[in-house]
């Protein structure tokens, strides 16, 4: 069992991702947290996707600059995903990045499906989104690896990012209120 941390500024960085999994996973539980829930998953999967095509899929902004610091101040190369990091370098659990990565969009959606629905900000267009996501998304992690540079060539990849779009604006629009 590796440490969990080298110095004080990657325990705070572990520390900032695990509290950002828990609320992304568990938010929906508490009637405070439901809307940093909410607004957690939604920059999550703007991360994953639309910043995702860019920098690959699955991408996420503190997972680089935890990266970054690790293997610049310490010559250690963290894994593209935080939670393979966790679960399968640092528990050593037998678990594989496309097993993990699957557990992390249900939970993921389902966590947006039961907030949206505790706030009663679920409409039937969020529920088919948020499916057609977890399919998509389920895809794109079978076919495709994490990291991987978006191909809008590639269907899956393409109707992934169309479909997470989609449900971040029907998500907002629902939960700020806004008419259209």
């Amino acid at each position: 069992l590796m440490l969990l941390y080298f110095d004080n500024f990657d325990l705070a960085m572990n520390m900032i991702h695990i509290a950002i999994i828990i609320i992304n996973a568990f938010g929906w539980i508490f009637e405070k947290t439901r809307r940093i829930s909410v607004l957690l998953i939604l920059l999550t999967i703007f991360c994953w996707t639309i910043l995702g095509f860019f920098f690959g899929l699955g991408y996420c902004p503190l997972t680089k600059i935890h990266a970054d610091y690790l293997y610049n101040n310490h010559q250690y190369l963290l894994p593209f995903s935080y939670i393979d990091y966790i679960f399968i370098t640092n528990f050593e659990l037998g678990l594989s990045t496309k097993f993990l990565s699957l557990c992390s969009i249900i939970v993921i959606f389902l966590s947006l499906y039961i907030s949206n629905l505790k706030l009663n900000t679920l409409t039937n267009k969020m529920s088919f989104l948020i499916i057609l996501n977890i399919i998509t998304w389920s895809l794109i992690i079978v076919f495709n690896e994490l990291g991987s540079t978006s191909n809008f060539n590639n269907l899956n990849i393409f109707f992934g990012i169309a479909f997470s779009f989609l449900l971040i604006k029907e998500v907002i629009i629902k939960n700020i209120k806004i008419k259209v």
